[in-house]
């Protein structure tokens, strides 16, 4: 199954950091030497912290089987050492926590850090956040929002993976990068405004968002992974800004398995998100990977002032009717416009419209079939055929 292979290559990424669904160890001495570390572990109240190399405090856990609290507001200070890291798994599986406060000053957020926070309904992060973990927030099912902090610069692998409740992310326009698996199945995620700046989506960074119905790309934007966007089934239309110049397999595609008991031993394949239209422009990455795919697309030219000849404006594509619908600039004076298609060497016209129609939709038609097409215009009673292999252009049927 599919998405059993996506939660195994993110689960992979817990061994990077020892596992980050074990426990943390409950330690009552005030202070301990450990053996793994060069660092003393420290306590202060429910909490035990090393001093790092620049002086300063780095959370290390937190005692909730002694504590009763649920709503936390971690100290700025230990024994008059600044707080500026929560460190790996530090509040993992602490399942009574609501609501976390995290004071300013503090700069990291380690991988795992609240992980499995099933109650975790609040986080407040500041601003001085500059760098969030892997895992960090995975399987916080409680949690609705969450505003990131303006410092940040890249959203990790698995930050948000499996955060069922998540409804609304506010992102800052410093993220440049968007990790694997970030945001996969967030079942309840329906739009995204993606930040300014923004440069790459990676894998599955979005896959299994199956409510998610809106979503913005930037213009500079680069790339988009593997599966960013597959299941994604509610989205309609995506555009695609020409800076996109790589689109990893199955990006934009919904999985399908040869029998029904969907367990590891099924078999999957990729068909193209049959709703999804995606908007891009004419020989684009987004536009040859539609093409390449069968996806449904519009391909848009910025022209709309009045041309010599019928230039194209706009291209669509419906994967699930196997039809065209093409849009183009006004001619002066024309009185009507065809539409030719290229057979057995010679153009003929398949269809016509009136001067006010700038616009056709195809038949159904064939599959796996190429098509060499030209607009016409008729003017003072006369075909301009002239410059015609030079104006045409080819649509491709998948």
């Amino acid at each position: 199954m599919k998405n059993k292979k996506i939660v195994a290559g993110l689960l992979a990424l817990t061994f990077v950091f020892g596992g980050a669904a074990l426990p943390n160890t409950v330690v009552n001495n005030s202070v301990i030497a450990s053996a793994s570390e060069e660092a003393e572990v420290l306590r202060y109240g429910d909490y035990e912290y090393k001093l790092l190399e620049d002086g300063t405090a780095e959370i290390t856990s937190y005692d909730f089987y002694n504590s009763s609290d649920t709503e936390i507001e971690v100290p700025a200070e230990m024994n008059g050492v600044a707080v500026t890291s929560i460190g790996e798994r530090a509040f993992s599986m602490c399942v009574e926590i609501k609501s976390i406060v995290i004071p300013d000053g503090v700069k990291t957020i380690g991988a795992g850090a609240f992980n499995m926070c099933n109650s975790l309904e609040r986080i407040v992060i500041p601003d001085s956040v500059e760098y969030i973990g892997e895992l960090a927030f995975w399987e916080c099912n409680s949690l609705k929002s969450i505003t990131l902090p303006k410092g940040l610069k890249q959203i990790s692998d698995g930050t948000f993976f499996v955060c069922t409740g998540l409804e609304n992310v506010v992102m800052p326009d410093g993220v440049e990068s968007i990790g694997s698996g970030a945001f996969s199945s967030c079942e309840e995620l329906k739009s995204i405004v993606l930040p300014k700046g923004l440069k790459k989506i990676g894998a599955s960074a979005f896959a299994n968002c199956q409510e998610l119905e809106s979503i913005t790309l930037p213009e500079g934007t680069e790339e988009i992974g593997a599966d960013a966007f597959g299941n994604c089934l509610a989205i309609k239309s995506i555009s695609i800004p020409a800076s996109v110049t790589k689109i990893g397999d199955d990006a934009f595609s919904k999985v399908y398995y040869t029998d029904e008991s969907e367990d590891d031993s099924s078999d999957y394949y990729f068909k193209p998100l049959k709703d999804l239209v995606i908007n891009c422009y004419k020989d684009s990455a987004a536009h040859k990977y539609a093409l390449e795919n069968g996806n449904s697309f519009e391909v848009i030219d910025a022209k709309d002032s009045k041309t010599k000849y019928p230039e194209l404006i706009k291209e669509g594509y419906s994967s699930k009717y196997r039809q065209f619908r093409l849009n183009w600039t006004v001619v002066g004076g024309a009185q009507q416009y065809g539409i030719a298609v290229k057979l057995a060497g010679k153009w003929k016209v398949q269809a016509y419209t009136d001067a006010a129609a700038t616009t056709y939709t195809s038949p159904k038609l064939t599959s796996d079939q190429s098509y060499q097409v030209v607009i016409c215009a008729k003017v003072n009673g006369k075909w301009d055929t002239s410059a015609l292999n030079n104006r045409a252009f080819t649509l491709t049927v998948r």
